[in-house]
């Protein structure tokens, strides 16, 4: 334990000393241009794309350059749709799982080279979860809404866990390895990797079983709760340590979200809602107060460059991608194909969607770099990851004989 807060202690540092303008909790200002810098997260492996939406703040954002040509290099069709994001191993290994496979329906996980090829493929119902990476190569994912499967990088169970509760598909997971989900009556749980329950938290509104981000110091979950299926109640902080509510911020006139919040280095939370003419994309500080917002309806999970400009989806009338600075300016919009996309970027702020119909990349400034069109009318799109070597990889959900994976350079 105490390597674990010396790690979070030193941690908190380098983010002061690169950034010691202001503190989380002061609001933005004019002259805030920090840059971004990426979060050494210990349980995690040291991959290219570990686990959803890249790290546990969310932030979408790549360490490697992604690809500049738009070209298809290979594509793989497991056979089965593919709902779900994948996750990339230390060694180069693409993970994801696949849904209504064959005559059976039956869900797969797999594992494929870099060059396409399959390593292995577990029939294991797993076809609608978010596999994670942990430190020493293992892959987390949730099977059946019921257990925890931790699977060998060689393609067997190592153990399964199962608590007697339903669970999310979307995982978080602390500094010390423990792991945060959303079970039972839609509360939120922390779990040691061995099975024991540490904490819970119950709220008379269900917790929003979508993403839920951690600080940069692992100090904080950030979760929505929800008064129904459309509606949100509120953005709640909560303290990894024993579940305490650290504050609760309100939400109004029958908002909704399609998205995870984004943290970003220095403790931000970003993050937007549809479903109402009062609807908005959010910057708030650490401690909950409002820093700025846009207005709109916002559709999917944000992400952010190194240069702290951050990139976001409205979709109503039109589809724009939209490119905010850190204190809420616009940048510029492009008009993009109809989708609730997750949004990722590389180490240049080459931002990267994937729509129903086409892939396109977009550099920092706005330019469309290229745009790749897509076979059939992509109903859902797994969220894409980007490897070490710059290949991005995505999946997509149009039925056994066209739902592919895809790898583009």
């Amino acid at each position: 334990m105490k390597k674990i807060a010396f790690f979070a202690l030193f941690t908190c540092f380098i983010i002061w000393s690169y950034c010691h303008q202001r503190q989380t909790t002061e609001p933005l200002s004019e002259d805030d241009r920090c840059q971004q810098i990426d979060i050494t997260w210990p349980s995690l492996a040291d991959s290219p794309w570990p686990m959803y939406h890249h790290d546990p703040q969310a932030t979408g954002r790549s360490q490697y350059k992604g690809p500049r040509k738009g070209k298809v290099k290979w594509t793989f069709k497991p056979g089965g749709n593919i709902d779900y994001s994948f996750a990339i191993g230390p060694d180069s290994i693409i993970y994801f799982p696949t849904c209504n496979e064959g005559e059976k329906h039956t869900d797969a996980f797999y594992a494929l080279r870099p060059d396409g090829t399959l390593k292995w493929r577990l029939e294991i119902n797993v076809g609608q979860a978010q596999p994670m990476i942990l430190q020493d190569g293992t892959i987390l994912i949730v099977g059946g809404q019921r257990q925890f499967y931790f699977i060998h990088p060689d393609g067997y169970i190592i153990k399964s866990i199962d608590l007697g509760i339903t669970i999310s598909a979307y995982l978080n997971i602390g500094i010390d390895g423990t792991i945060y989900f959303v079970g039972g009556e839609s509360d939120l749980y922390a779990m040691s990797q061995n099975g024991t329950v540490l904490w819970t938290v119950s709220l008379a509104r269900d917790f929003y079983a979508s993403n839920f981000p951690i600080s940069p110091d692992g100090s904080t979950i950030y979760i929505f709760s929800r008064k129904n299926y459309f509606e949100l109640d509120s953005l709640y902080a909560i303290s990894t340590t024993d579940g305490e509510i650290i504050w609760q911020l309100g939400i109004e006139n029958r908002q909704n979200s399609r998205n995870s919040p984004l943290i970003d280095s220095y403790g931000n939370i970003f993050w937007g809602t549809w479903n109402s003419n009062s609807s908005k994309f959010y910057s708030h500080s650490a401690g909950g107060s409002l820093n700025w917002t846009f207005a709109g309806w916002i559709f999917g999970t944000p992400t952010i460059d190194k240069n702290s400009n951050i990139y976001f989806q409205i979709g109503y009338e039109k589809w724009l991608l939209t490119s905010c600075d850190y204190v809420g300016n616009l940048r510029w919009q492009n008009e993009i194909s109809p989708g609730f996309s997750d949004f990722i970027c590389d180490n240049e702020g080459v931002v990267y969607v994937i729509s129903e119909t086409e892939a396109t990349a977009h550099t920092s400034n706005g330019e469309k770099l290229w745009s790749l069109p897509l076979k059939g009318r992509i109903t859902r799109i797994a969220e894409p990851a980007i490897g070490v070597d710059g290949t991005l990889y995505f999946g997509t959900f149009e039925g056994p004989e066209i739902s592919a994976v895809y790898a583009i350079e």
